[in-house]
């Protein structure tokens, strides 16, 4: 069995509960992040713990332990903490990420938009897309990074609106 440490924010698409042989509640969380969907678990302990931050179609930070048993991977949540996508704090660090929300555009107008902004202000800040339509999260190439600034989050702001680009470290 391996065994390795994994965090991540991640959108929750379904939270399934179910009931132990002991009669505890426990749950089976679909996530989604810029990599993947997958699927985790949540035993009672940590689910009576953090059953209040698991709601569907919400953001999380999320740290689990991922095993490898007979080849299959299964995640095991061990921490969640809410994302509010609202009140993400600008923070100057080298683990930052933007996050933009994208409301009625579609990949090609995103990419041709951002563009012109990652002519002028390359950098090594990913960004982070989520498709709020598609409730898809997903990291653009590293050739779309741009610079960590103030005047690079202010035109992400401008061109996408002020509610929909935010900062975030991504090594909560």
């Amino acid at each position: 069995m391996v065994k390795h440490g994994y965090q991540t924010v991640a959108f929750v698409e379904e939270v399934r509960v179910i009931r132990t042989k002991r009669g505890e509640s426990m749950a089976f969380i679909q996530l989604t992040d810029e990599d993947a969907t997958f699927e985790m678990v949540i035993f009672p302990e940590q689910f009576r713990t953090y059953k209040q931050v698991l709601v569907e179609g919400d953001f999380v930070w999320i740290r689990a332990k991922i095993e490898e048993r007979q080849g299959k991977k299964q995640g095991i949540v061990e921490e969640v903490k809410p994302f509010d996508f609202d009140d993400v704090r600008t923070q100057q660090t080298t683990d930052m990420a933007y996050f933009v929300q994208v409301v009625d555009m579609n990949e090609q107008q995103v990419l041709k938009t951002l563009k012109p902004l990652v002519t002028k202000y390359p950098g090594d800040t990913p960004v982070m897309l989520y498709q709020k339509e598609t409730r898809q999260l997903f990291k653009l190439k590293p050739e779309y990074y741009l610079e960590n600034d103030y005047a690079v989050k202010k035109q992400l702001q401008r061109l996408f609106g002020d509610d929909n680009v935010k900062q975030k470290s991504v090594s909560s």
